[in-house]
């Protein structure tokens, strides 16, 4: 056989195995939780649900900690809910989920711990209320070791009702990675029986530069590079009805020997409007023009992969699939898509549509995003494949393996997730 014969058997065998992992790859509910159980995730996983039941039963203190959802994208959604669940873990909190702006549990599943058990009795009032009010306290308790965020409160520390309330707003705060690096996060709120906290910026890499917890997270199994994807896949895994919508795409990625996902982010207007002019489309073809080099690369030919692509254009996804790579071309294309904003509880089929693709997209084995958009790396995180993001910046270079960049140097960007990237 010849050398470079040889050579792309081996790296087609590779891929292949790669993109079998059973975290990123289940498609129901028994298979995800399995693999929980006993792979890269299961120390946090053993660890954290002991913690959780624990809080719930009244084994361990009585504190938690309700994250309540900013009304953005989906990323800003689950990038803060992470940050929040590593708040939780940390700070030895049962972590709850606020049904605001749209329940958690109408998409997803629950693969390891019940984040809708009753909410405390607090969360009747702010900062919960939807929308968010300002909440004036009666009776307020000490200063805390805390972050000067905006408190939604007239106190620090709220104590009505008998039970010290707090709340921690990281919504655009800019400190947010800094102060997580360099504070012992289990110190803050001790006393606090209900800390409400709402964030959309990451914090799952900084983490590992806190010389506070840092043996800790290690000690559980994680790395800068599985930190996201760990605790996205412990607390959801999308319910049927949320697969259902893209079965025709995910029976395709799921055939495939590799592929490349391509995620093309244009503006969140043109879901609920006016899509691209027609002078402007073409623009994004270099984006699968980099899948295509990037292909390359790996195998020193054409590997035969598909591009599994993702757009918030429907414009944008037509052509990809008619006219810019035809035959290799995987994308969603039965109705246009909707930001999660606008998909509410009585027409769910955008909010499942931006979920379900965002799920299937941590099933590509590497993935082309824009390095602006959270869309595209939090899914790619969930997958926790190593050396697998390129992302599209305003100085291109060659889209290949060699122009990344590490896991620490991503991690600085807002959403604190984004690991192997590279400036194409």
């Amino acid at each position: 056989m010849a050398l470079w014969a040889y050579g792309l058997l081996l790296a087609s065998l590779l891929l292949g195995a790669a993109a079998q992992d059973p975290l990123s790859r289940a498609t129901n509910l028994a298979d995800h939780r399995a693999a929980l159980q006993s792979g890269v995730c299961s120390k946090l996983y053993h660890h954290y649900t002991e913690l959780h039941a624990n809080v719930l039963s009244g084994k361990a203190p009585q504190k938690f900690l309700v994250h309540v959802s900013p009304s953005f994208g989906l990323a800003d959604r689950l990038t803060g809910l992470v940050a929040a669940f590593y708040y939780a873990l940390l700070t030895q909190r049962a972590l709850l989920i606020a049904p605001h702006p749209l329940p958690y549990e109408l998409i997803y599943d629950q693969p390891s711990f019940n984040w809708t058990t009753a909410l405390p009795h607090d969360s009747v009032l702010s900062p919960v209320r939807w929308p968010v009010v300002n909440r004036m306290c009666s009776s307020c308790g000490p200063q805390v070791p805390a972050p000067e965020v905006d408190p939604r409160m007239n106190c620090a520390v709220c104590l009505d009702d008998g039970k010290a309330v707090a709340y921690m707003n990281w919504v655009t705060v800019n400190t947010v990675r800094q102060w997580h690096m360099t504070h012992n996060i289990s110190d803050t709120y001790d006393g606090v029986h209900t800390l409400y906290y709402s964030s959309n910026y990451g914090v799952s890499v900084s983490l590992f530069h806190n010389a506070m917890h840092q043996r800790q997270l290690y000690a559980l199994g994680l790395r800068p590079s599985t930190a996201f994807g760990c605790a996205l896949n412990m607390m959801f895994f999308p319910k049927p009805e949320t697969f259902a919508v893209v079965l025709e795409e995910m029976n395709q990625l799921l055939l495939e020997p590799l592929v490349i996902g391509v995620q093309i982010r244009t503006n969140d207007d043109h879901m609920g409007g006016r899509d691209l002019p027609d002078d402007a489309i073409n623009g994004y073809k270099i984006m699968l023009d980099c899948a295509a080099s990037f292909e390359q690369h790996l195998g020193r030919g054409p590997l035969n992969a598909k591009f599994f692509v993702v757009s918030d254009s429907a414009i944008v996804r037509q052509r990809a699939m008619e006219q810019w790579y035809p035959g290799k071309v995987i994308v969603y294309l039965r109705t246009k898509p909707v930001h999660i904003n606008n998909s509410g509880k009585d027409d769910l089929h955008g909010s499942r549509l931006a979920a379900a693709e965002h799920w299937l997209f941590g099933m590509t084995d590497f993935q082309i995003v824009h390095w602006w958009s959270g869309y595209g790396r939090t899914a790619a995180m969930r997958g926790m494949r190593e050396m697998s993001i390129h992302a599209w910046a305003e100085v291109p270079t060659e889209c290949k393996q060699d122009n990344q960049q590490s896991v620490w140097q991503v991690g600085e960007g807002n959403s604190g997730v984004r690991r192997m990237l590279a400036e194409l």
